[in-house]
């Protein structure tokens, strides 16, 4: 129950969860890339496959705190994750979301999957 302090710390709004993935890389900074990690990030829009829901197919160089870098830029562009199918390949996430827009609908506009593409791939590829 050691990390339990840090659940109501955020739940007290004494802390963030950026805040402790924060502090987690600083404890633990992350070990070079297996492979170097050299790829560039994928992003993939699909409204065919789902009847109800966007599918977005991210894959990027795995690296400590990735998915919440996606979470938070889903969350900031008000894009509600409603499934996430989670994979690791070697060096590379491989991860699909099933998400909707902040009205309940499908993700159709070109504009709005670009600015969610570009938010993305800065978060995923910043330092």
């Amino acid at each position: 129950m050691r990390n339990g302090w840090k659940w109501k710390n955020i739940a007290g709004g004494g802390a963030t969860a950026a805040d402790l993935a924060e502090e987690r890389l600083r404890r633990y900074p992350p070990k070079p890339l297996r492979g170097g990690g050299g790829q560039e990030t994928a992003v993939r829009f699909d409204n065919g496959i789902s009847p109800d829901y966007t599918v977005v197919e991210i894959e990027a160089p795995d690296r400590p705190g990735l998915l919440y870098r996606i979470a938070a830029v889903f969350s900031a562009c008000r894009v509600n994750i409603v499934s996430a199918r989670l994979s690791t390949r070697i060096d590379r996430a491989a991860d699909v979301f099933y998400v909707l827009d902040n009205d309940g609908g499908k993700i159709t506009a070109e504009e709005p999957q670009r600015a969610l593409e570009s938010a993305v791939r800065d978060a995923v590829n910043r330092r």
